[in-house]
């Protein structure tokens, strides 16, 4: 129990601070109405939930490999959100019932959650946030949750997931 309400603040702590996922899916909210909104922060909590289930598996090859490649990484990210800026900020307001919903089906909510997912995913803060949670395990007072990871692999992401 004490490794799950550690995880979930390690998720809440990762979800709390107002990047630039955070910013997108207020606007996607904002703009689409809150279904969307929950579809992206799901999406977000999911990535969240990977790189905790990645670390708590010990993958540190693909750790290894998103660090070596975290500039790439950064640059689609970056790219990626530079576009979704330009497009928000150009793109003419959209008619509403005064609700703010605009009949998004599911194919929609799908999209919402799965591009922010892979966004998720290339961002490097989040990349960086994970990447020092797992440096500070070993070492201090992090070390009986290090262990406690390893004896309940899957226990360390789904409170990173709850977290989010």
């Amino acid at each position: 129990m004490a490794t799950f309400l550690r995880s979930f603040l390690i998720g809440f702590t990762a979800a709390a601070t107002i990047g630039p996922m955070a910013l997108l899916t207020i606007q996607r909210t904002l703009k689409h109405g809150w279904r969307v909104g929950v579809a992206s922060g799901v999406g977000v909590a999911l990535a969240d939930g990977l790189y905790g289930l990645v670390g708590a598996l010990g993958l540190t090859a693909i750790t290894h490999l998103l660090l070596e490649n975290q500039m790439i990484l950064r640059v689609v990210g970056g790219g990626v959100l530079v576009y979704l800026g330009v497009k928000a900020f150009t793109a003419k307001p959209a008619a509403t019932d005064g609700v703010g919903e605009s009949g998004q089906n599911s194919a929609g909510l799908w999209g919402a959650l799965s591009s922010i997912f892979l966004l998720t995913l290339s961002n490097p803060m989040t990349i960086l946030f994970f990447s020092a949670v797992y440096a500070g395990l070993g070492t201090g007072e992090a070390e009986g949750l290090a262990s406690a990871i390893r004896e309940s692999a899957l226990l360390f992401p789904l409170g990173v997931l709850a977290g989010s």
